[in-house]
């Protein structure tokens, strides 16, 4: 025997589905956009579908997902890595869906016994971006050399084992490695490039061009705003952070961007990584205006896009 479906329809999108109008089980439609909506049989959830008769349903976005920045360790310490960067474009979005991601802490500093601090990782609708390795404090422990990540952090000045802090391919560089005895400081690696190596500095490897078109988030540098840049070395003479927020010796990644923490000299406490950003650029005409979680700024337009950058720990966009 066919199992007959109860079809309710309404006119307003208020009357369907949360008033209640629904029993488990049940499926509406409202008359002026044509969206379906279904009650679980558990009675506890509604499913929103794309219309009746085809009509959309789905659109594409771009996006651009940053981890947060490594923490630096202590004493002539290596610099934080940059959290992972990953981005793309069509990007799909159901209408009436919530997509769900997460922004990443940046590293905590490092301490004389204890290296700087990994990032905390991104994510949004299928990406992944892992936080930034931390920068190493001076000790012959491997668990205080430079830590892998998005982008690896740099080896301290002296005394680290010799190797390389990796970063993750696709979403970052190594940091800058100690060879076998020597005394060199060492850079946080970037999103496009590996951390330096050098008897005196050596600065963060540089971090990557924003992505998304018209997007204000990031370090301007020339017109130009970047992302995912690494920390430089805890050196005497002051190694530069990576274009993209990394700090230069002694300075916090900065937040929002990814940056790794600048190495600092003759410390006892390093500094903490910058925090990660998820940007979404959105066709105006399917944007929905429904979110949850902080932005850096309200929302904004540039050509026919509206962009969502986000930056609280968790955060949703609803199609």
């Amino acid at each position: 025997m066919a199992t007959k479906i109860l079809i309710k329809r309404s006119t307003t999108a208020a009357a369907v589905p949360t008033t209640g109008q629904l029993a488990a089980g049940e499926l509406a439609m409202n008359t002026t956009d044509g969206f379906l909506f279904l009650k679980n049989t558990a009675g506890t959830g509604v499913w929103k579908f794309g219309t009746a008769t085809g009509g959309g349903g789905s659109y594409v976005i771009s996006v651009c997902v940053v981890a947060g920045g490594g923490g630096s360790g202590a004493f002539l310490s290596g610099g934080g890595g940059a959290g992972g960067l990953r981005s793309g474009s069509g990007v799909p979005i159901i209408t009436g869906t919530v997509f769900s991601g997460t922004v990443g802490a940046g590293g905590t500093a490092g301490s004389s016994s204890l290296a700087g601090g990994t990032g905390g990782n991104s994510t949004f609708q299928g990406f992944l971006c892992h936080g930034g390795g931390g920068g190493g404090t001076i000790n012959s422990a491997p668990s205080w050399n430079g830590g892998l990540g998005g982008s690896g952090g740099g080896n301290s000045g002296q005394n680290n084992t010799p190797y390389v802090p990796f970063g993750i391919p696709l979403e970052g560089n190594n940091g800058g490695c100690t060879p076998t005895g020597s005394a060199q400081f060492c850079g946080g690696g970037g999103a496009s490039a590996a951390g330096s190596t050098g008897a005196s500095t050596a600065a963060g490897g540089a971090g990557l061009a924003n992505p998304i078109t018209g997007s204000t988030a990031g370090q301007l540098v020339t017109g130009t705003y970047y992302l995912a840049g690494g920390g430089g070395a805890g050196s005497g003479t002051s190694s530069a952070g990576g274009n993209g927020g990394g700090g230069a010796t002694g300075v916090a990644g900065t937040a929002n961007t990814g940056g790794g923490a600048g190495g600092v000299n003759n410390a006892g406490t390093g500094m903490a990584g910058g925090s990660g950003i998820v940007i979404l650029s959105i066709p105006t005409a399917n944007y929905s205006g429904t979110f949850t979680g902080t932005l850096r700024t309200a929302a904004y337009t540039s050509g026919s896009n509206t962009l969502l950058e986000f930056i609280s720990s968790t955060f949703s966009y609803t199609g």
